[in-house]
Order: C-alpha cells, then structure tokens, then sequence
C-alpha cells in the first residue's frame, strides 16, 4: 500500500487514480521491468566488448620491446625460424625459435594445439618466415611465448633459389636454397641426426635431416652414396660452415639423371687444377703398396699422376676390380700435390671404373741378373723399378714398417719395408745387421734420402 500524495490517504497500487479525492497517481517501475532493463543492459554491454574486441589490433611489440609490464599480455609477433624445431611426442609439445632482428624468442605449443599444427602440416622449418599469436611469458632472462591455437600460427615460406654447391657462403645464412648433387656420404654424428653429404662440380655440403622432419611429414627416401639427388632448404651454419637443413620430408629426393662432380682432364694440365676435382683416363703403370694403402701411377699419354687408395676403399674396390699394371681405368677425385708429385684422390669405389682389363704378359723376373749400383741411382730414378744389392749396415723400426740402410760398397740407399710387406713375410723383421740381400723395387725420394721400396715380400731375398 502506498499513500496519496493529495489527501495522505492508503491506495492500492494498481489504481490510477485516486476514488476520494480524485488525484492522478504515479508508480513506481516493477521488479519484473528492472530486470529486463538489467538483462538488456548486459547484452549491450556484452556486444559492444565483443565488437571492440574483435575490431580492436592485437598488439605487435618487437622482442626486444618486451619486459615484465606485459607479463601474461596477448601479443602477435612476426619473424623468422632460426632454428630447426623441437618436439616431445610425450607431452604434445612443439617449440621453436623466432627471431625478429632485435632479438629472438621461444615459441611453444601444447597438447591439442601441436596435434592441430602437425594435422594441418603447418610446423615451421628454418627460414619460414611467421607470424604467430599468443600469451607472452616473461622471465628475467627469456622471454617466451605460448600459441593460443593452431590457426594463430600463419607460415611464409620462402621461395627456394637453385644455387651451385660452391656459391653458398656464411652470409646466405636462413636463405631458402635448392641444390642438386651426388650423394659422397650418409652419416649420423649423433641420435636425432643424419648427415647427407651433396657434391656436385662447384663443391659439396652437407643436409642435415632432424629426425623430427619424419615425425611431422613422413619418413625421407632413403638415399645411397653414388646416387644423385635434389634437396631444398634453409642454409644455416655449424660452426661458421654453411650447411642446409631441411624443413619437410619431400625436399630431398633421388634424380633420375646422374649429377656430374668432375670434368675431365689430362695429367699434364692438373697442376692448374690444385684443390679441384677432375676425371682422368689412363693406363696403371705400377703399384705401390705402402702403409696406409696402395698407390697407382697412371699415365694418360700427357704424364703420370698418383691414384690414391686408402686402405678402406682398396679394400671394397680390389675383389671386384683387379688393378694390376697395364689395367686402363678411369678416375674421378680431388687433385693434390704430396712432395712435388700431382696426386688423385678417390672417395668412393665408384669413382674408379674400368677401362680395359690389362692384356696378359710374361712375369716379372724379381732377381734381375744385372743389378743396379747403388752409387748410380739418383732422385731423377723416382718412380723407376731396379733390382740392386747390398749389406743391411743399420736398421730403424717406425710405426708403419722398417728401415734398413743398404751399402754395396759403392754407395748407400734405404731399403723401406711397408708393414703390409712384414705381413707377408714376418721374418724379414728379423733382418740383421750384415745380412745380404737382393731387392727389386720402386725409386723413390724421402726427405731428400734415397728410397727402394718393394711391392711384396716376394722381391726381397736373403742372400747366403
């Protein structure tokens, strides 16, 4: 009940106006009426937070501009992967590094937003260029952020630049490149890596494969040394060498043409090619075992030049290809000079192939009736074969063989003893101070001290 403000008197609330005195009443708005006003209030309020939310710019600090006021802040940041990224399949989580030129900062996503990112095949590869969307985390010394869903990560990725091996540097460092070359080796220098070595004419450089790729997009193709691929990515650097790190499984894959790594050459012109690779075609004029491998001297017609073997490779060419003098080959290595002497060296079994097999000829006799002096046999005799004789007058063992000092009575030469001849023959260890003997073997020039050196054991014989 409520009174007339004319008379004083009670009236009912539903009544207009007042029977007794006549007056005209006023009334007061309904709980009922309040609330809808409330409801209505709050929907606008509500739409006008949307509105303004949603029209409203995500704030774009730089890295370096972030400090402990925007702890927790929902920022957007753009830049590029500068790191290859990690992730735990454990606890669905996905990191990575971005940087924007004034710093770099920790990306992660977690559960449902890394299963998203992977579905969509949108995890980033070095040299992406992104923008990302997300809560930041501020520490004392980092600065982090946490994506909010997958659709907040938008990916640039880069145009790939076909390059020569040769051409890239340190300062191509995060350029998207694509190069083609023959595979020289496949390596893993340590769990959750693998090392596909490329070379093509201009050089070689090295692939490197995080494991992590084969998770995200699939397992790679599997490729053999010999073979010829194409690989694409970002060149990044180990320790100031460039190398090139792929950011998806597809990006490496085997050619159907072989890619050449050499031009070919004559001996007579290698000297030019110092440090370059090169393929020459020639004869093998002799062997030369020695400690570490065998040597081959080839003549193409121009001149001779020394094939290398280390002993690992030897050993997978020789049961398949028998290299004896006479045998016409071809070779493909890097050109060097040892000691004054042009030098090629292999990599690969299939860098040497046959020509021709060497045509059958008489054996060598080891015990020529006419040996050599030794006073007449000079440096200018490097590489030739001699028989000479003499008495062991002194002997020095050193960690790949012996050497024993030889003197006929008109001059004195070295007689080398590779450990792979004492293999042969062990009791040519014994060989005694005043023992003769008879030698057939190579010429050669050690520190400017005459050298013969046998093929085998068989061309060293004790005289009585």
């Amino acid at each position: 009940m409520a009174t007339c403000p004319s008379c004083g008197r009670y009236f009912p609330p539903y009544t207009d106006a007042f029977p007794l005195c006549g007056a005209r009443l006023s009334h007061r708005m309904t709980i009922h009426a309040m609330r809808l006003t409330a409801l209505g209030l709050a929907a606008l309020g509500l739409i006008l937070l949307w509105w303004f939310a949603a029209h409203t710019p995500v704030p774009a600090p730089k890295i370096s501009q972030a400090q402990a006021t925007m702890n927790f802040a929902y920022v957007r940041v753009e830049g590029l992967v500068t790191r290859p990224p990690s992730f735990d399949s454990g606890a669905d989580t996905l990191s990575f590094w971005v940087a924007d030129g004034t710093g770099e900062l920790l990306v992660s996503s977690y559960r449902s937003t890394t299963q998203g990112l992977i579905k969509a095949g949108l995890v980033p590869g070095v040299g992406d260029r992104v923008s990302v969307e997300g809560t930041l985390r501020i520490r004392p010394d980092s600065a982090s952020l946490t994506l909010s869903s997958a659709q907040a990560l938008h990916i640039q990725r880069g145009q790939a630049t076909l390059m020569d091996i040769g051409q890239i540097d340190a300062g191509a460092a995060l350029r998207a490149v694509r190069v083609r070359g023959q595979v020289r080796a496949v390596r893993s220098p340590y769990k959750g890596l693998t090392l596909i070595t490329l070379r093509d004419p201009s050089g070689d450089i090295d692939v490197a494969v995080p494991e992590e790729i084969a998770q995200f997009y699939g397992p790679l193709v599997e490729l053999h040394p010999g073979q010829s691929a194409e690989a694409t990515g970002a060149v990044t650097l180990y320790r100031d060498t460039p190398q090139i790190t792929l950011g998806r499984s597809d990006a490496l894959y085997a050619l159907a043409d072989s890619v050449p790594i050499a031009s070919a050459a004559r001996v007579a012109d290698l000297g030019t090619r110092v440090g370059q690779w090169a393929v020459v075609r020639g004869a093998v004029v002799q062997v030369n075992p020695f400690s570490a491998g065998v040597r081959l001297m080839l003549d193409d017609g121009t001149g001779c030049a020394d094939v290398v073997l280390w002993r690992d490779l030897y050993a997978v060419i020789s049961p398949t290809l028998e290299l004896i003098e006479g045998t016409q080959v071809a070779v493909q290595g890097q050109v060097s000079l040892y000691r004054g002497a042009i030098e090629i060296e292999p990599e690969l079994a299939t860098d040497v192939t046959l020509v021709a097999a060497a045509l059958p000829t008489a054996p060598r006799p080891t015990t020529p009736s006419e040996p050599t002096q030794l006073s007449q046999i000079t440096p200018g005799d490097k590489r030739k074969l001699v028989a000479v004789r003499g008495k062991i007058v002194t002997a020095m063992l050193f960690s790949q063989g012996i050497k024993y000092w030889l003197d006929d009575g008109t001059g004195q030469v070295i007689l080398l003893l590779w450990q792979e001849v004492l293999d042969q023959a062990p009791d040519l260890a014994r060989l005694a101070k005043g023992t003769q003997v008879s030698v057939t073997g190579t010429v050669d020039v050690f520190e400017g001290e005459i050298e013969v050196v046998p093929k085998s054991a068989a061309d060293v014989q004790v005289q009585p």
